[in-house]
């Protein structure tokens, strides 16, 4: 069926222990990757929390992957912003993805790459560290 797709709600997906990078990548294998619903969790709760604002490792690689796969679909936040200012919740959210979309630029999707096919988890989270600090 050609008009059926899929959402991924990135809070659901931390809620059920699933890998939302990992989820997108199957749903774009299956050209079914429609629609992005992004929020953060403490994982036991679907808290609707401002986007990155927990997991931003998974974060990260989320957007990694979204790159690599060329998504150009919806990025829609799906937050519940009641312990803080709507307004400046929003921008948070979306300072977060311009942001770290320009991280993974900046460090380059190819040098990327070439840590995930060594499998080394010393060099990926040395690697991680250096995308989110600069050093």
């Amino acid at each position: 069926m050609k008009n059926v797709g899929g959402l991924i709600d990135f809070g659901h997906s931390l809620a059920s222990g699933e890998n939302v990078a990992e989820v997108s990548a199957l749903f774009s294998a299956y050209g079914r990757l429609d629609y992005l619903h992004l929020n953060d969790n403490y994982r036991s709760w679907d808290d609707d929390m401002i986007f990155a604002s927990v997991h931003i490792t998974e974060t990260l690689e989320f957007l990694y992957w979204l790159k690599k796969l060329n998504y150009s679909g919806w990025l829609t936040l799906d937050i519940f912003p009641y312990r803080e200012e709507k307004v400046p919740a929003a921008k948070n959210c979306f300072e977060w993805l311009k942001t770290l979309f320009e991280v993974i630029e900046k460090k380059g999707p190819d040098r990327i790459e070439q840590v995930i096919k060594k499998g080394d988890a010393n060099q990926s989270v040395a690697l991680v560290r250096e995308m989110l600090t600069g050093k």
